[in-house]
């Protein structure tokens, strides 16, 4: 059975987007664990939770700092649910893709499960 010019192009775009995963999603992860390095390199208090309890209870953070922190708290938090948004909605867009491929299989191969 003959694919229509709309399920190739599908196909054709969707094979183009596997195909450049691999090194997209290898260069994101390596920039996340730079990252995460500068962090723990430069910027301790943001990453380093035992750590800020620890001078919390040695009062050896500056209220300055201390301010700081209690104003970007809001900040932070908002990011991450924006971040989880964001990642629910790429499964959304998965998913409708991948019943894309499914229809396309079918008519292919004739079965209606």
């Amino acid at each position: 059975m003959d694919l229509t010019e709309q399920e190739a192009l599908f196909l054709r775009r969707r094979s183009r987007r596997i195909g450049i995963w691999p090194p997209v999603g290898a260069s994101v992860l390596l920039g996340l664990v730079a990252f995460c390095g500068w962090l723990v390199w430069k910027q301790p208090l943001l990453i380093d939770a035992p750590g800020v309890w620890a001078r919390l209870e040695r009062h050896a953070i500056s209220s300055s700092t201390l301010a700081m922190m209690a104003a970007m708290l809001p900040v932070v938090v908002a990011l991450c649910l924006l971040l989880a948004a964001a990642l629910l909605g790429f499964v959304f867009v998965a998913f409708s893709n991948e019943k894309k491929h499914i229809e396309t299989i079918r008519r292919l191969t004739g079965s209606a499960e």
